[in-house]
């Protein structure tokens, strides 16, 4: 009995919540927004996240109209970011989960007008653009994926959308956007 307790508390080493930890230093510390734990590790996929098809990562769909601002927070708040689609296959399954509705992806370019990042960091490579897009307007500078096509334009950040989070274990870098 006494080594399937110990086996079973060690099972927890390193799952702990996000929510649930203190620093070492006793203090209450900030909460944590880029998806890493104070460990160094990143959170894993909270419950609500779901998978999608034959996926890597898992999703969680949002039907609020918000900003790409508060759509990045809100999925920063569960330690994951704004989707970032791949591939057509992945870009159909994840709008499917909130169909007839245009979504926020995360991919800016406020960094650099026409240097497209994902919120990750990294330059987007799949960028399935509407005709006549990007227009570079120097005030649209978030993408979006727009219905019933969801091809991407880009649009005024402070615009309200719906959108998807995304949890495949890339932390969110904020000098990407």
């Amino acid at each position: 009995m006494c080594c399937v307790l110990v086996l079973a508390a060690g099972c927890r080493i390193g799952f702990e919540r996000v929510g649930d930890m203190m620093p070492a230093d006793g203090s209450t510390g900030d909460s944590i927004t880029d998806g890493l734990r104070p460990d160094g590790f990143l959170a894993p996929c909270p419950a609500s996240y779901q998978t999608v098809g034959a996926t890597t990562s898992r999703y969680r769909a949002v039907d609020d109209s918000i900003s790409w601002d508060q759509a990045q927070a809100a999925c920063a708040a569960d330690g994951q970011h704004l989707a970032i689609f791949e591939t057509q296959n992945e870009r159909d399954l994840i709008t499917a989960l909130l169909p007839a509705r245009d979504l926020w992806v995360g991919v800016t370019d406020r960094v650099t007008l026409g240097t497209w990042l994902t919120v990750t960091g990294v330059p987007a490579t799949y960028l399935p653009w509407a005709a006549g897009e990007p227009d570079v307007v120097t005030t649209e500078r978030c993408v979006e994926t727009e219905s019933p096509a969801y091809n991407y334009i880009d649009q005024l950040c402070s615009q309200g959308r719906r959108y998807v989070c995304e949890c495949d274990g890339v932390a969110s870098d904020p000098s990407a956007y």
